[in-house]
């Protein structure tokens, strides 16, 4: 108890292990824990004890996968009994005293039993819910069967008196018509033309001068122009969605149909327009969201401004679909997500809130993390149902979801002078699930998946975010951040050597061969940044601390 006292200046070795000795019997002691990470005191369960645990998790993910499709209600009783035996365990090392020996196994414990509430839940609600609340298959609105629906063809929509031309533009079933690829509108010549940066995209040119433009907005992969009503229209895809388009202007674009923004997601397949006919005729095919059947029909546009009409009416739902879907008459899921979230997430998100609370044990932040953000999709989903945009939804609240744990991380960090053990723990975890989270979806926003992909103005972005997590590394002294960063670093670096020899104009094996002896002088920069850091790193911390908190 006194070993303290007997540190004198000329023992210094041995007063340093000493202390050092005293430090790990205290961390023992505490049990306290990372992501991944252990003590001494807790080796009692031996890496056999973790691979026979991961073997039994493995085996009851296929027991319950399998009976389900036996009968879900096997399916439901194993997964129920699972989740309890998973909580019994956790609640009866607990009670024998193994709570700080085997804290990271009772954290685990306490995770799966969490996750496996959730599913034991969203299990009930698809299986007895849905089937309990549902409204019955769809309805076709003529009493044709669901497979007479899917094999109506275009030439059902035209109206009665439709040319011979028309008719066998109609039956015409080869896929969509792309010529010509070019038009002519009051002397100037449209037509499309690779970029280096942008792909192939629509371009205008005098046809008296060399000189060309890019169309604003920018379209790409033009096809079958047509003349109508004076007008120059084509068909052209715009962030990845295909719409019928006209010239308004030297130049200048515009839409004239707006399909990316239809809920069916139809998709062009050609147009059709003749003289003595006032109507652009539009082939489309679109999907049904109740049972994900193909749908044939033909949209009328009569330039009185109205918009595009379906001849067929929606095959769907059995209403007018000018842009605006009837009442859904097929089976509604609002019934499994409304159950999902009462008697799966949110009993997840309670359990999981109970034992961070009463326990201290850091890992079922992940639990939490998961729950909360699954409740909003599932809410967003149940308000929207099948006119939700899951991809857009996810990305422009996600992306908010993490930033704002980001900043709570930090300021939790630095502003809790003196933490608890488990607290630091929790930090630990919800930096691990955080910064990555993080990091992925910001890629996803700024569209940055390789090194010629993505806007310059989104590279700098990019570039001031990587610069800030590594500020953030520094300030709660995580290793993670900081690997990240470097990560984005990299992808940096990559970045701006593609750009200089895309911008000097070489080609072939000169350019990669350029591309990476810029490479590896930015990595000898970034080599001697490290090294200067490194003999600098306490005074620099010190630094950035102050600087970010002030």
């Amino acid at each position: 108890g006194g070993g303290g006292a007997g540190c004198h200046t000329d023992n210094k070795a041995g007063c340093n292990t000493a202390t050092a000795s005293a430090k790990h019997m205290e961390g023992s002691a505490s049990g306290t824990m990372t992501p991944g990470g252990g003590n001494d005191a807790q080796a009692g369960v031996g890496v056999i004890g973790w691979l026979g645990f991961v073997l039994i998790n493995v085996a009851a993910w296929g027991i319950i996968g399998v009976s389900s499709t036996i009968a879900w209600p096997l399916g439901l009783g194993i997964c129920i009994v699972y989740t309890g035996v998973l909580i019994g365990l956790a609640l009866w090392l607990e009670r024998k005293g193994h709570e700080k020996r085997f804290r990271n196994f009772i954290n685990l414990l306490w995770i799966l039993g969490c996750l496996f509430l959730m599913v034991s839940g969203t299990f009930f609600a698809i299986n007895v819910l849905g089937p309990l609340f549902s409204s019955g298959e769809s309805e076709l609105g003529n009493g044709a069967g669901k497979e007479d629906e899917i094999r109506v063809g275009w030439e059902t929509a035209l109206p009665n008196g439709s040319s011979a031309a028309l008719r066998d533009w109609a039956t015409d079933s080869s896929y969509p018509n792309g010529l010509p690829q070019y038009g002519i509108l009051l002397g100037k010549t449209y037509f499309n033309a690779e970029t280096k940066h942008n792909g192939t995209v629509l371009h205008y040119a005098d046809g008296l001068t060399s000189t060309s433009g890019i169309v604003s907005p920018m379209l790409r992969y033009a096809g079958a122009f047509r003349m109508f009503q004076s007008k120059l229209v084509f068909i052209a895809s715009r962030d990845g969605d295909e719409d019928v388009w006209s010239i308004s202007g030297p130049g200048l674009a515009q839409n004239m149909t707006d399909f990316a923004f239809h809920p069916r997601d139809p998709s062009v397949r050609s147009i059709f327009t003749e003289d003595g006919d006032p109507r652009l005729y539009i082939k489309v095919i679109y999907q049904c969201p109740s049972y994900y059947a193909s749908k044939k029909t033909i949209f009328v546009i009569d330039g009185t401004g109205g918009g595009a009409t379906d001849l067929l009416d929606d095959q769907c739902s059995g209403t007018s679909t000018t842009w605006k879907p009837g009442p859904q008459r097929g089976r509604s899921q609002r019934a499994e997500k409304v159950g999902s979230l009462i008697f799966g997430v949110l009993p997840m998100i309670a359990l999981a809130s109970f034992v961070l609370a009463t326990r201290k044990l850091p890992g079922v932040f992940l639990n939490i993390f998961i729950g909360v953000y699954g409740s909003i999709l599932l809410i967003y989903d149940i308000i929207y149902e099948s006119d939700a945009d899951h991809f857009g939804f996810f990305k422009w609240t996600f992306t908010p979801y993490t930033a704002i744990l980001w900043i709570c991380i930090i300021v939790g960090s630095v502003g809790i002078l003196q933490k608890p053990d488990w607290v630091d723990d929790l930090i630990n975890w919800a930096v691990t699930i955080v910064a990555p989270s993080f990091f992925i979806i910001v890629h996803v926003d700024l569209e940055l998946f390789i090194w010629f992909s993505g806007e310059p103005w989104a590279w700098c972005v990019f570039a001031v975010i990587v610069l800030l997590q590594a500020g953030a590394a520094v300030m709660i002294s995580q290793t993670l951040p900081m690997i990240l960063s470097a990560v984005g670093t990299f992808e940096l670096a990559g970045k701006i050597s593609y750009s200089i020899v895309e911008g000097i104009g070489l080609k072939g094996q000169l350019q990669t061969l350029i591309m990476f002896a810029l490479l590896a002088l930015e990595g000898l920069g970034i080599i001697l940044g490290a090294i200067f850091y490194a003999s600098r790193r306490d005074s620099m911390d010190t630094s950035v601390r102050s600087f970010l908190i002030q």
